[in-house]
């Protein structure tokens, strides 16, 4: 029983450090970007502003659905539904938003 718990938690931990890396990449700032691309030519990015942008949102959303999900894996019990923000982040997760439409959207998408 413990063993297994802890190979859940690992892979858990595996999946989302590994999802947390390819996904900063998409959210640098603009200028990490520029000086990326005067080193090496990207072929990955997308060349329109409204595509890139999406891309920002998606991997934001992504990498906040997955830190909900591998807090959650570690406290709550195994038939929890842990599509939500953890009770330990939840009132600073909650504050970085400044409309509760938007929030509510957030919380739905989870």
């Amino acid at each position: 029983m413990m063993s297994q718990k802890r190979r859940i938690l690992r892979q858990v931990q595996i999946t989302y450090s590994r999802i947390k890396k390819s996904f900063f990449k998409v959210l640098k700032s603009p200028a990490e970007e520029e000086e990326k691309a005067d080193k090496v030519e990207d072929k990955k990015t997308p060349k329109d502003p409204v595509d890139a942008a999406k891309e920002k949102v998606k991997a934001a959303h992504r990498l906040l659905r997955n830190f909900n999900y591998a807090v959650n894996v570690q406290v709550m019990d195994r038939d929890d539904d842990k599509r939500v923000f953890p009770k330990k982040f939840e009132e600073e997760m909650e504050s970085l938003f400044d409309d509760n439409a938007a929030l509510e959207k957030i919380k739905k998408a989870l």
